[in-house]
């Protein structure tokens, strides 16, 4: 059995910290986590009229494999268009 690697994050000039682990169900809504923390972060600097920057780094960047629960059965044409 594999054991579930760490998820962390990291703001500049700070020691990334461990925030969870990956598991399954941490996976399969992992990009839209990433997403929606890095839009939150852009829209409070851009209200505060600072620029800002992320790097985003998704983990699916080639054919979707899982995909989020939300998404699943969805379309009627399998798994990728889900």
């Amino acid at each position: 059995m594999v054991r579930a690697q760490p998820v962390y994050e990291a703001r500049k000039g700070e020691k990334p910290r461990q925030v969870g682990a990956l598991n399954l169900d941490q996976r399969l809504s992992m990009e839209k986590e990433i997403t929606t923390r890095a839009a939150a972060f852009m829209k409070g600097n851009a209200s505060e009229g600072q620029p800002s920057f992320a790097d985003l780094s998704f983990a699916l960047i080639h054919q979707q494999t899982l995909q989020n629960p939300q998404f699943s059965d969805k379309t009627g044409s399998g798994q990728q268009a889900d």
